[in-house]
């Protein structure tokens, strides 16, 4: 390993994962601004948020409790369906 690689890591500004380099890409996020509005949940990402396990979230699919769209083969739970069931709707 370099001596600049070695000291770009200590400083937090060399490649993390993926390739990408933190300090640069938190750099890139503030000049964006704040991250868009999020527009559908993965299935694990609900249930992790939500504190259920993913039985329970298809028992509540098949009860019709909870409304699903499917992208390709991806299971999504839209933001408007995140809002109404937050609001007391399940």
């Amino acid at each position: 390993m370099s001596k600049q690689l070695k000291e770009d890591l200590e400083r937090g500004v060399g490649p993390g994962v993926g390739g990408v380099f933190k300090g640069s890409a938190s750099k890139r996020a503030r000049a964006r601004g704040p991250p868009a509005k999020r527009l559908a949940w993965r299935v694990d990402e609900f249930c992790e948020s939500l504190g259920i396990c993913a039985s329970t979230f298809w028992k509540l699919v098949a009860a019709g409790k909870i409304n699903t769209i499917k992208i390709g083969g991806r299971t999504l739970v839209t933001a408007a369906e995140v809002e109404r069931l937050l609001a007391g709707g399940a």
